[in-house]
């Protein structure tokens, strides 16, 4: 059996499906199928000729997650905002003439393979799915040493994981630091570097609905047609 998708509009949509083992006689069956739910908010939501796309329910992400690490970070260790600062900008900071600054950014995020999920009425499916982050935190400069450690030692406190927990952010450990050092104009600064991992819960929503019925055409070859309504009770 092969379904063709023939066109969709406002919760109805309507395929074409061909049975091989009818022919010779060949025909055609229509469904015109009748979903629940609110319609104009889901044909904004799907692709009615490809998948459902899912919409994403918290928590943070991009430039709204990078503010609240850059908060924790700066502090943690107790310095001005503006000398901490996210990775891979397209126009960085300038450097600070001693060289004393923190950067930080996400390196590894790994999804969980095995999602649970629920059928929600009037909603869709809902897919929940654990999410683990890993943040690589440099520290440069002379006293680099001393911010990583102010770091590390300040991250298990409950006090100082107020922000991650409001927004659904779980704390698992932070290693280092590592040393290291970067070129920059022809210098050396010191560098001290720390992963940090968190772990949070990420609910993603799919417009997909119950099925209420469905208006079955059948076409044959010589003509014959039958048409039947299925209906859900």
């Amino acid at each position: 059996m092969a379904r063709e998708h023939v066109s969709g509009d406002r919760g109805r949509r309507l395929y074409r499906i061909r049975c091989g083992w009818l022919k010779p006689i060949a025909p055609q069956l229509i469904f015109r199928i009748h979903q629940q739910g609110n319609h104009d908010e889901h044909k904004q939501l799907c692709d009615r000729r490809v998948s459902c796309t899912g919409v994403k329910q918290g928590p943070l992400d991009d430039e709204a997650l990078e503010d609240l690490i850059h908060d924790v970070i700066a502090g943690i260790i107790d310095v001005d905002g503006s000398l901490v600062w996210p990775m891979w900008q397209q126009e960085p900071p300038p450097i600070p003439a001693d060289g004393r600054f923190t950067a930080f950014g996400v390196a590894d995020t790994h999804w969980d393979s095995d999602p649970y999920i629920q059928h929600v009425e009037d909603v869709g499916d809902q897919l929940y799915r654990n999410q683990t982050m890993t943040w690589v935190i440099c520290f440069y400069g002379s006293d680099a040493g001393q911010r990583s450690s102010q770091f590390i030692n300040g991250i298990p406190l409950s006090q100082n994981r107020n922000a991650f927990r409001q927004n659904g952010i779980g704390y698992i450990e932070v290693d280092g630091p590592v040393t290291t050092s970067e070129l920059f104009k022809e210098r050396y600064l010191k560098r001290l570097d720390c992963r940090l991992r968190l772990r949070r819960a990420v609910v993603w929503t799919y417009p997909i609905l119950h099925v209420l019925g469905a208006n079955i055409e059948i076409i044959t070859d010589t003509g014959y047609e039958i048409d039947v309504e299925v209906v859900d009770p």
